[in-house]
């Protein structure tokens, strides 16, 4: 897959949908931050991640609209509602912070406070997507 492409295939399910949104995320959260890691070892620039960043929020405003779904369809099960709105919520605040710090490093490749919040917030992200929304599909 070309670097920050996400490929949906949707099908007829919200969960179908779910599960391909959620990999391309992680693979694309991957992807930057094999970027910003490469770039540091290498001493080298890093290429412009703005894009990518911005496709991979793009792609979680997918899910949590989904996610946000799926949560009214769990009414009765107040416990697992609010663990998906939870994680959503999570989600959607890294990624945001994902596309924050690729604009900071696009206008300063050496802003280590940047480089560090995208590490973080790619953490976050893999760890939702991991510890959260898995375990619902």
């Amino acid at each position: 897959m070309p670097p920050f492409t996400l490929f949906l295939f949707f099908c007829t399910t919200p969960t179908s949908i779910s599960q391909k949104v959620l990999e391309a995320v992680a693979d694309a959260v991957a992807q930057l931050v094999l970027f910003s890691v490469e770039a540091e070892e290498n001493n080298s620039m890093l290429p412009n991640i703005v894009p990518g960043a911005e496709a991979v929020q793009r792609a979680v405003d997918v899910l949590v609209d989904i996610a946000s779904e799926l949560a009214a369809k769990y009414g009765s099960e107040k416990n697992i509602q609010d663990k998906m709105l939870e994680s959503a919520k999570v989600i959607k605040k890294a990624t945001q912070q994902i596309v924050d710090d690729a604009k900071a490093l696009h206008v300063d490749q050496f802003n280590q406070v940047a480089k560090k919040s995208l590490l973080r917030s790619a953490k976050e992200v893999l760890q939702v997507r991991i510890n959260s929304f898995s375990n619902y599909y």
